[in-house]
């Protein structure tokens, strides 16, 4: 894995700076003085997806789900399209069962099929 940032600055940014003092053009063409000012580091979906949502990555073929989000806050959530030991994870999140069709409550589906359901925002797992 690159790092992208040292001490706080982004490394992008800082090249362009050095290109700048360099070839002021070349510094216009690679993207103006504030490059790297509104980028959200990769690691960002990380804290979503294991954090918010509360898929926590496993070596074994179990689905652990712990949802940092409090029930109160969102009515509904949809993480779509993981991929999770050679399937492809969905998870929903919907409190009155009106927005995505398939119930209320928590629930997970692996390769389309419901592998997990809790009425509530809360843990669950299944294996695989």
């Amino acid at each position: 894995m690159a790092i992208l940032w040292s001490a706080g600055d982004w490394i992008s940014r800082t090249r362009l700076h050095g290109w700048a003092k360099s070839d002021p053009e070349l510094e216009k063409r690679k993207g103006g003085k504030h490059r790297g000012k509104d980028y959200n580091h990769s690691s960002y979906n990380d804290l979503i997806i294991t954090g918010l949502v509360g898929l926590r990555p496993r070596a074994d073929d179990v689905v652990e789900m712990n949802p940092l989000l409090p029930a109160n806050i969102w009515d509904y959530f949809c993480l779509d399209n993981v991929r999770f030991h050679g399937r492809i994870l969905t998870i929903i999140w919907d409190k009155s069962g009106e927005k995505y069709g398939r119930g209320k409550g928590l629930i997970v589906l692996a390769n389309g099929e419901q592998i997990a359901h809790a009425k509530s925002l809360t843990r669950v797992s299944r294996t695989l």
